[in-house]
């Protein structure tokens, strides 16, 4: 096997004591090798340490990624509308939801309306679990509505809302189980589904009817109690 000198990395002569390089007495056995040079060895690690420094680079990016799509997805739509409901503010709960649903009569004060929705609701989950009822939305499912779906929900609201749908780029059908916590006990809804529209780059609730789009009996499970 080749002896390779331990400062400079230069191959010696079998019976060489001395690097004829740099001058570094050789002490046998010691530096005796599989035939990778001292260099060698130095990249072979040094290439080591950058794959797992590039390996952790790029896990935080993914966790970062997957950060800021739940800070700024419709999750974090739908973790804001359940902190609007838990603290009573109707401002803040009306900041993520669509003006597409809401009544056609002009008359209406929507912003008093839904305040009354929100009181009439909790006011139903603090007769089932105590007083102080706080709501938790988890989500158990989602799915984005695909272009079949998508335009009839986009024509129901044209004809029924007589809405601008220009701005709404992506629909998504996500299931949403409920808890309800109180002073006497806790409650776990139905899982139901809700509509969130990402319109003019920004998630919102859909709180209008879905008639003639789902099937389903539990829809707008947002706004029910």
């Amino acid at each position: 096997m080749a002896n390779f000198c331990g400062n400079c990395g230069m191959q010696l002569e079998d019976d060489a004591r001395v690097c004829g390089n740099c001058g570094t007495p050789y002490e046998g056995d010691v530096e005796k090798s599989t035939g990778i040079a001292p260099q060698t060895k130095k990249k072979i690690k040094k290439i080591a340490i950058l794959s797992v420094i590039g390996a952790v680079v790029i896990v935080i990016g993914i966790i970062s990624i997957n950060v800021i799509s739940y800070m700024t997805g419709y999750e974090r739509t739908i973790n804001t509308y359940c902190e609007a409901i838990n603290e009573y503010d109707v401002d803040k709960a009306l900041s993520v939801v669509s003006e597409a649903g809401m009544s056609l009569d002009t008359t209406v004060d929507y912003d008093k309306a839904f305040a009354s929705m929100i009181s009439s609701m909790l006011d139903s989950y603090e007769s089932q679990v105590g007083h102080d009822a706080k709501v938790s939305l988890n989500i158990v499912d989602s799915y984005k509505l695909n272009d079949r779906k998508f335009q009839n929900f986009i024509t129901m609201l044209e004809n029924t809302y007589k809405y601008d749908t220009s701005g709404i780029s992506e629909i998504q059908c996500v299931s949403i189980k409920t808890t309800i916590t109180g002073s006497n006990s806790s409650k776990t809804l139905n899982t139901s589904d809700a509509y969130l529209f990402k319109e003019n780059g920004k998630w919102l609730i859909y709180s209008g009817s879905t008639s003639g789009i789902t099937s389903s009996t539990n829809s707008n499970s947002l706004f029910s109690k």
